[in-house]
């Protein structure tokens, strides 16, 4: 469990002082800010933002996977918009 502490970023005594509201609210808008450039490596981002869902759902923060996906597609760069709307095209046109 220390480990989970330790990899949001905030000490311990964050948490202490400021409790366990503002801690959720933290983990939660650090993971709605994360993004990734172009010379980042996408595969460590995507676990990176799966990591952040399983902390805030082990938190009590539910997430719904529409929410969970919208953040994951915001925190990619704009070069990748094509090919989503690509995949996106075609998953429509198959049914």
């Amino acid at each position: 469990m220390l480990a989970l502490w330790l990899t949001c970023g905030e000490p311990l005594s964050e948490f202490n002082h400021k409790g366990p509201k503002w801690f959720r609210w933290n983990l939660h808008h650090r993971m709605m800010e994360k993004q990734v450039s172009e010379m980042d490596d996408i595969h460590a981002h995507l676990d990176d933002m799966a990591l952040s869902h399983e902390q805030l759902k082990w938190h009590g923060i539910a997430i719904h996977d529409k929410d969970y996906m919208s953040m994951v597609l915001m925190s990619l760069p704009d070069s990748y918009n094509m090919h989503l709307k690509t995949l996106a095209d075609t998953a429509i046109s198959s049914g």
